[in-house]
């Protein structure tokens, strides 16, 4: 049974979820994260783990998006890994969450 009473729980839940989605889909991120995104509503509400900082991140990519720019100055071996996973798991988020609004105007 799984008990969250605060912030820390639900973010110790989605790690446990996001290392069996990696371990169910052969290590496919694009799979994983949909498997967590869809899970989401069945133990918490996402605003509930939103952070300024992810905002950011999440602003920054879109800013890239749009403008055609680089997050960082350099060649590709120069960007700091870490923004390489975040750019996937943005993406890819940002993917689903418009696929299933695809799917309910469809619906309508």
């Amino acid at each position: 049974m799984l008990i969250i009473s605060d912030i820390e729980d639900i973010w110790n839940h989605i790690n446990d979820l996001k290392k069996e989605g990696m371990e169910m889909s052969n290590g496919q991120v694009k799979e994983t994260v949909k498997s967590v995104f869809y899970q989401l509503p069945f133990f918490c509400c996402p605003d509930n783990f939103i952070e300024p900082k992810f905002q950011k991140d999440i602003e920054k990519y879109l800013y890239c998006e749009d403008t055609k720019t680089p997050a960082f100055p350099g060649h590709y071996g120069s960007i700091p890994n870490i923004w390489i996973e975040k750019h996937f798991i943005i993406k890819q988020s940002l993917s689903i969450l418009n696929k299933m609004k695809m799917e309910q105007f469809k619906r309508k």
